[in-house]
């Protein structure tokens, strides 16, 4: 991380004295239960596939998010405590986060984390996933990115994300395992961002940037569901990081090639870019591997696109 970047983390990172107090949204409010996981941030597009892989398996799952039957905002403290104080969880998978990416959002948003760490660390709480992103890892390098690979990604959204990640090891110990799971490009039913989902959606005709040298590691949210599914099964103690994509690298030149004619407008082209992982500490600590292909896509397209989701 150059020396810009390193000030900008540091500035970001001092959240604990500069943090602003946010006032008080929603509280949670359910039914008296004992659900096995806490979700948080469960009415998203990843929320709702890790909801239904992890109730598919047996969990008992609460699934929290701003809006809806078990509202809670991360930034409410009395709320956190509250949920911890009216329900036990044997694990906690975090997907919440700002709606912006300002400074003041940011140290808020890691004000937050650090609350609910905290909390449910104190109320035994035994696994702890935080959906973390790729972007931690920056676009310059042009090589799959190991876990162990410089941490140069420069944006606040990926500032955000590393301050994150450096909470959840602070508060891991033997009896609290905190995993990050670094996700690469998401694609599959709701992420509507998506430049393969936009690619599928006839009505939507994105710019690309037809190169060999833009480079990207694209992940179904199943698979990516799957995966924090096989997390939460973990015994390991200790703070872990693992990468969650599939390890291929696709260019937009190789997108171009498979997309539909007339499902994109060719746009300038860019610098060289590139975004890809290496999976395989995942495969061999989690016994798991991303299942779906972008070429299985675009080789049926109405299974894999939005469905208007």
């Amino acid at each position: 991380m150059g020396q810009e970047a390193a000030r900008a983390h540091a500035h970001l990172f001092d959240h604990r004295r500069r943090a602003p107090r946010r006032a008080a949204r929603l509280r949670v409010h359910f039914s008296s239960m004992t659900p096995s996981v806490l979700l948080i941030g469960g009415s998203s597009p990843l929320g709702r596939l890790i909801d239904a892989e992890l109730t598919a398996s047996g969990s008992d799952v609460l699934a929290t998010s701003r809006v809806g039957e078990h509202s809670l905002d991360v930034t409410d403290r009395a709320g956190v405590d509250e949920l911890f104080t009216s329900a036990s969880f044997e694990s906690v998978v975090y997907l919440a986060s700002p709606t912006a990416t300002d400074p003041g959002s940011s140290r808020a948003h890691l004000d937050a984390l650090d609350h609910v760490l905290r909390r449910a660390r104190d109320a035994a709480t035994r696994r702890f996933v935080f959906v973390s992103s790729a972007a931690v890892y920056g676009t310059d390098e042009r090589r799959p990115r190991s876990e162990s690979s410089p941490l140069a990604g420069s944006t606040p959204y990926a500032m955000l994300k590393a301050g994150s990640e450096k909470l959840l090891v602070d508060a891991a110990g033997d009896e609290f395992l905190g995993i990050s799971l670094r996700v690469f490009n998401v694609w599959g039913p709701g992420f509507r961002r998506s430049l393969i989902n936009r690619l599928l959606d006839a009505t939507d005709a994105p710019q690309l940037q037809v190169s060999e040298s833009f480079v990207r590691d694209y992940i179904h949210g199943a698979d990516v569901a799957s995966a924090v599914g096989a997390a939460l099964a973990l015994m390991a103690p200790g703070p872990l990081t693992l990468n969650v994509g599939t390890g291929v690298g696709i260019s937009n030149a190789a997108l171009a090639g498979l997309a539909p004619p007339g499902s994109f407008l060719s746009a300038p082209v860019g610098p060289p870019t590139f975004s890809v992982s290496d999976p395989r500490r995942a495969q061999q600590v989690l016994g798991w591997r991303a299942a779906k292909s972008v070429a299985d896509a675009f080789r049926a397209p109405t299974a894999m696109s939005d469905g208007g989701d």
